[in-house]
């Protein structure tokens, strides 16, 4: 019963997924390493999207 978990693992989820998008570049010319970075970013998008509906936060598509 503690809820506050759950907001912290979301918090620290996007931080981190922000040093990667920051770090790494998504889009090159090796297109299974493109692949992969875009099934991740799919996955950390999926995560953050349900965590925040579990909550009952709207998140916009675009930012």
């Amino acid at each position: 019963m503690s809820p506050h978990h759950f907001t912290s693992y979301l918090t620290e989820l996007a931080d981190i997924y922000h040093k990667f998008y920051e770090k790494c570049r998504v889009l090159s010319d090796d297109a299974k390493l493109t692949a992969a970075r875009l099934k991740l970013i799919e996955a950390v998008m999926i995560i953050i999207k349900n965590g925040l509906d579990l909550l009952g936060v709207s998140a916009p598509e675009k930012m």
